[in-house]
């Protein structure tokens, strides 16, 4: 017989392949990484580059304006915030006087007011023909949701008239627009 029969076939052993495609993505995550490492400096560059082009910008634009004009406009910008101020707690009195026209009642005739703002009062003097229409005009303050207190005193009968005196006190936000 000849040689070549006896000859044992020398087979590669076949490796599971795990080591191989483990090496393989470490490679190519290396690669990947690497790339958006490049990547990302060239974005840096790019961002730094517009960052200093709009701070040029901003610069020339502050440079056109001169400063009068640049204290002018603060001063001008001061006055708003002060004016918004105001007129967020500005006082409309006569919401007041448009109540008290509504519901008095036709018989009453008021002859002097004080207003006190830190009480958030209104004091009158008024005079009617009877103590009916002084009743229903009592009444009808209390009924306003707008008046937190309503007092009477001072009630005085004159010739023909009925005298008295009235404390009305309304929520601060009633006077407010």
């Amino acid at each position: 017989m000849s040689d070549f029969q006896n000859i044992e076939l020398y087979t590669k052993k076949k490796s599971s392949g795990w080591l191989g495609k483990l090496l393989f993505l470490s490679i190519f995550l290396l690669v990947l990484v690497i790339i958006l490492y490049i990547v990302a400096s060239f974005y840096e560059n790019y961002l730094n580059k517009s960052i200093a082009d709009i701070n040029n910008k901003i610069k020339n634009l502050s440079n056109e304006i001169s400063v009068s004009d640049r204290a002018e406009v603060l001063g001008f910008y001061s006055q708003l915030i002060n004016l918004k101020g105001l007129l967020a707690n500005h006082t409309y009195t006569s919401k007041i006087f448009n109540r008290l026209e509504m519901i008095t009642h036709p018989k009453v005739t008021f002859s002097s007011f004080t207003y006190d703002n830190k009480n958030n009062s209104l004091k009158l003097e008024a005079y009617t023909d009877s103590f009916d229409s002084l009743a229903q005009q009592l009444l009808a303050f209390q009924k306003v949701t707008d008046f937190t207190k309503v007092n009477i005193y001072n009630i005085r009968l004159l010739e023909k008239k009925i005298a008295f005196s009235l404390e009305i006190i309304f929520k601060p936000s009633f006077i407010l627009k």
